[in-house]
Order: structure tokens, then C-alpha cells, then sequence
């Protein structure tokens, strides 16, 4: 047939006619035909390209490319940029990846104008980072990038993710230039029907934002259940790299239902170790004639561990420790939770010490020298002296008609700290 045969039908020839063989060129692969009329052929798949893998160094070479990396990013200051990106590559030639610099080369080479190159630096800093901070900034730069190639679309996505991980107004700034919305950081859930685990995560992930193809939502129990309180993770996870983040709910558990306690998040997770450990440490219960009031504590800590610094340079870093307060009131079984209060928190900013585990190949003289040069270049750079601590103490008291009262005690009441001081009607 001739819907077969297709050479059997060029110039006229009878259906029957042999076709005659074709020559192959000496270059080509050999063409095949399919017998199927509907057969199709199937692209090549690109080969995705390979990562850049952190090395193992010698001490040497650890303070060789700490040497580049600081001349690299003093060439930043002078806007030296095209020395800048020379300096940097001749560092990640040392230590392929390093994120950190894998940052800094995305910075110069957006700057040099070479945006290709941004882009391929900034999204192998993005994937191997340990560090939010790291991260947002490299999806900044990635964003540049992305609008300078005239890719909209993409740098509104980049800008997006940067403020997720890091709200800062110049990447607003740049995201509702494009027409893009600065995302909502605390996710609000509206999901007070008890139901089944699936069925209460169907409605929680409506308000849980997923970035590109390859992120996957998740919902799920973690940690230990408390006098029936247990917390709700609420996120989306990367499934190439394996790593995600998002926020936790209180919620209430048993008889094979849960119940989602709080409007509005307890605390957040991330799986790059950097976002320490949240957990319940207790619940305080009093009644109130026919009802119940339930104290849930929450407790976070958040920190950052020496070993997923980059390399052994000394580097500033913060240690967190927040307590929160779920007001929970119950009558006839049902509950809800109208307020959360953060009644304490410490961070303490300053030069990172070396730990029992830390790198035997460390040199701790030289660490020692890195250290005060770090604390001097940040004491100068934010015009503080470390180290830097801040906290603040709340109380809140609950009077028999259900008025709540938060007070300020002591430390820092900064404009956040404020909007939570007064009264709320609980019942």
C-alpha cells in the first residue's frame, strides 16, 4: 500500500513498483521506517548537566581558595567585575562547590554581562546551598539574569522564591516591577472540619505555595502526639534534591480524625539543617465553667552548624530560640484556637566557634585569625559590635469572662513584638 510504502509513491509510479533503495550517507545513521502510519519518532532526552560536587581539600588548598574568594569578592567592592569572575572561577576550579562562591561568581557575571553564565552559577549555588540566606540571594541574582534575557516569567518565579526564604524590599521591589505579588509568608488555614489525615491535608495544601516541575506537596505528622496535640508539617519538597520546607500547624488528634487547632502557623521546617528542631514541651489546661482552656507551648530552635559552613573560614552566624503560646479554648468537644503569641525569644548573632566535631584538618590558629577578621568586617559593614543578642519576654493573662491580655515584660519591643500586645476576646 502506498500509505505504507511511501517511496513506492513518488513520481507516479504503480503501487506495486519496488522501491528502490536509497543511498545512506557516509555521515548519517541509518534511517529506519516504522510500519505503523501513526508511529512517531521520539526526540533525544538532553542530558542534564552534571553538578558541580564539593572536593575534599588539603589545608593548602583550603587557604588558597579562601584567599581567592575574599580577593574575589574585594574586586566586587571596586566593581572590578570581569577580574571578579576570573578570580572566582580560579577559586571553584579549587572547590567546585562551594555555594558560597558559586553566589559570588553569579553576582560578577551578572554585572559583567555575562548572563548565561549568571545563570548556570546561580542555579548550582541555589541547589547545593545549605544556607536560606545563600540561596535567596542567589535566586536574586538569578532573577536579574532572567530579566535581562527577557525571560519574565522566570524572574518573577526567582523573585518569588528569593522572598519566601528571605523577604527583602529590594527583591519587592523588583518582583511588582514585573507585575509579580510579593507571596504570603504565613500561610492562613481554613480548614476547622475535622476529617481524616488525608482529608484535612487536601484542604491545607491549598494554601501551600509549589515552585517549578519538579515539587511535590507534602503533608504529614512529625515528633511525638502531646495530651492529643500533635504537629501538622505543610510543604513542598524538591523531588530532585530531596530537600523542601514549609510550615507546621498545631493540630489535635485521635479516634482516627485530626482537627487542625491553629489558624496560622507554630513554626516552620527545613531540611537543610540549618532550621533546628520544633517541638511540643507542654499543654496547661483550666476550666472555665463548661469550658476548658488549653496553654499549647511550642518551642523552636534554629542554628547553624559549623560542619555545613563553607569550607572552615570563619563565618558570622545566628542561633535562635523561640517559645510560643497556642491559646486553645474547648467546649463540648470542639475546639478552636484564637491566639498565638510568641511569649519569648533569644538569638544571638556572632563569629561561629568550632565544635568537638569539627574538621581535624582544620588549622584552629588560622581559624582564630579568620574569626577576628570576620568579626571585624561585620562589626564595620552593620556598624554593631558583636555579639549580638536580642530577645523579649510576653505574659498573658486570661480573666474569667475569656479576655486574653498580653503585657510586655522586658527585652526588645520592636514594631512585631507590638502588634500582639493588648487584649482578645477568646469566648
Amino acid at each position: 500500500m502506498c500509505a505504507v510504502f511511501v517511496v513506492a509513491c513518488k513520481g507516479g509510479e504503480a503501487d506495486n513498483a519496488k522501491p528502490k533503495p536509497q543511498p545512506k550517507p557516509p555521515t548519517e545513521p541509518v534511517a529506519t521506517t516504522d510500519a505503523s502510519p501513526t508511529a512517531k519518532v521520539k526526540p533525544d532526552k538532553p542530558t542534564p548537566r552534571a553538578r558541580p560536587k564539593p572536593k575534599k581539600l588539603s589545608k593548602a588548598q583550603k587557604a588558597e581558595f579562601t584567599r581567592l574568594l575574599r580577593e574575589g569578592r574585594a574586586l566586587q567592592k571596586t566593581t572590578n567585575w570581569a577580574e571578579s569572575v576570573t578570580t572566582l572561577e580560579k577559586a571553584l576550579a579549587i572547590q567546585p562547590g562551594s555555594a558560597p562562591a558559586l553566589s559570588e561568581l553569579s553576582w560578577s557575571a551578572f554585572n559583567a554581562g555575562d548572563y548565561e553564565k549568571a545563570i548556570v552559577a546561580g542555579d548550582d549555588s541555589v541547589a547545593l546551598s545549605v544556607d536560606p540566606r545563600i540561596r535567596a540571594s542567589s535566586l536574586y541574582n538569578l532573577g536579574r539574569a532572567a530579566e535581562k534575557l527577557g525571560k519574565k516569567a522566570d524572574a518573577i518565579r526567582y523573585y518569588t522564591r528569593s522572598s519566601r526564604l528571605r523577604p527583602h524590599k529590594l527583591v519587592t521591589k523588583q518582583l511588582v516591577a514585573l507585575g509579580g505579588k510579593p507571596p504570603v509568608l504565613h500561610p492562613v488555614a481554613r480548614c476547622p472540619k475535622p476529617g481524616t489525615l488525608k482529608q484535612v491535608c487536601a484542604c491545607l495544601r491549598r494554601s501551600v505555595p509549589v515552585d517549578g516541575p519538579n515539587h511535590r506537596l507534602v503533608c504529614e505528622t512529625r515528633g511525638k502526639q502531646l495530651d492529643g496535640f500533635v504537629l501538622l508539617a505543610v510543604g513542598a519538597e524538591n523531588t530532585s534534591r530531596g530537600r523542601g520546607s514549609g510550615v507546621f500547624y498545631l493540630a489535635r488528634k485521635g479516634a482516627g480524625k485530626v482537627e487542625v487547632a491553629s489558624s496560622t502557623m507554630v513554626g516552620f521546617f527545613d531540611s537543610h539543617k540549618l532550621v533546628g528542631t520544633l517541638k511540643l514541651i507542654r499543654v496547661h489546661r483550666k476550666n472555665y465553667g463548661a469550658r476548658t482552656l488549653l496553654h499549647v507551648y511550642t518551642e523552636q530552635r534554629r542554628f547553624m552548624e559549623p560542619s555545613y559552613m563553607d569550607i572552615s573560614s570563619a563565618q558570622v552566624a545566628e542561633t535562635e530560640r523561640e517559645q510560643w503560646l497556642t491559646l486553645c479554648v474547648e467546649n463540648e468537644g470542639f475546639i478552636k484556637c484564637p491566639l498565638q503569641i510568641p511569649v519569648s525569644r533569644k538569638s544571638v548573632t556572632d563569629v561561629h566557634k568550632l565544635t568537638k566535631n569539627a574538621d581535624p584538618d582544620i588549622d584552629r590558629t588560622e581559624f582564630a585569625r579568620e574569626s577576628v577578621e570576620a568579626r571585624n568586617y561585620y562589626e564595620k559593614q552593620h556598624k554593631v559590635k558583636l555579639p549580638v543578642v536580642k530577645s523579649h519576654k510576653l505574659k498573658v493573662d486570661v480573666a474569667a469572662d475569656g479576655t486574653a491580655k498580653v503585657s510586655f515584660v522586658s527585652g526588645d519591643k520592636t514594631d512585631r513584638i507590638k502588634r500582639y500586645l493588648g487584649t482578645t476576646k477568646l469566648w
